[in-house]
């Protein structure tokens, strides 16, 4: 099992946040993550079990004024877990699985788009 408690913050008002201390936010709070999320699995299956948790944080369902960057990339991070969690849970999951009403209105209209047209998302009604 691995328990992923990776997390930082920054306290002040959005405004005054650098770009670049909310993308070091999304690198470690929600990239990080991912990057477990992808690194992890190979050998788990190669031992045939192993499980992944994740530990978010209430900011990503509640955000607060001055922590917005923190809770933007915490609430990034339950996004993608809730999707994959499904998934690990399901008992024979597909190969790809849309995250969202847009995805799987998009995977949709590709399929039944004939092969010889090109695809173009911007057609989508979204």
């Amino acid at each position: 099992m691995l328990v992923s408690n990776a997390g930082a913050t920054v306290r002040a008002p959005l405004e005054s946040v650098p770009l670049a201390e909310v993308e070091r936010l999304y690198q470690l709070n929600t990239l990080g993550a991912l990057r477990v999320a992808q690194a992890v699995p190979p050998a788990m299956r190669n031992r045939g079990s192993g499980r992944l948790v994740f530990v978010s944080s209430i900011q990503g369902r509640m955000v607060l004024p001055i922590i917005g960057p923190y809770g933007a990339s915490k609430w990034a991070l339950e996004a993608i877990r809730a999707v994959v969690a499904d998934t690990i849970e399901h008992p024979e999951p597909p190969l790809r699985v849309p995250a969202g009403a847009p995805a799987e209105r998009a995977l949709t209209a590709r399929k039944e788009a004939p092969e010889s047209e090109p695809f173009v998302l911007a057609k989508l009604d979204w």
